[in-house]
């Protein structure tokens, strides 16, 4: 059981924040896999989501997820994990800098893949200054769009008509 923790966990920070980053060799293996084949065939669309979740208790998760185009319907799978108890620009600069940038070939067979995300700053700057395609891919999640568009139109007393 040790030699499979050894292998999945990346990094365990427990000050001046406590992060944790996770990901299974195999997930690495397979991502790098599918982007390669994306590059080689741009018939084979890819993508690269990260997103972060609410609060659970203390801690937030973020999940890096790709599309495994080898499987009829291109399920989404998960690369890389962190747990962390700050949404900090150094804690997302940990996970794409030191993590994504080390493990996942963007740089080299991403040029055309989309990296989606919400238009959170800390997540935005640290995809931004860790990965050189991001600025010509980095794509911002429609749903979160949405939504904040409607939290401005709230704020700015928008009628419902405005909000439809």
């Amino acid at each position: 059981a040790r030699q499979d923790f050894e292998n999945v966990i990346r990094v365990i920070e427990i000050y001046p924040e406590t992060n944790v980053i996770f990901s299974d060799p195999s997930c690495i293996e397979l991502a790098n896999d599918l982007l390669k084949c994306s590059y080689m065939n741009k018939h084979i669309p890819q993508l690269v989501s990260y997103d972060t979740t609410f609060n659970l208790g203390n801690f937030y998760v973020s999940i890096l997820v790709m599309r495994n185009t080898y499987i009829v319907g291109d399920p989404i799978f998960p690369v890389l994990f962190m747990v962390h108890e700050k949404k900090l620009l150094r804690t997302h600069e940990l996970f794409w800098g030191s993590f994504v940038k080390k493990l996942i070939n963007l740089d080299k067979y991403g040029l055309n893949v989309p990296i989606i995300t919400d238009r959170e700053n800390s997540i935005v700057s640290a995809i931004l200054k860790s990965i050189d395609t991001a600025e010509i891919n980095l794509i911002f999640c429609h749903n979160h769009l949405i939504r904040d568009i409607k939290h401005w139109l709230k704020s700015n007393n928008a009628t419902q008509d405005d909000m439809k």
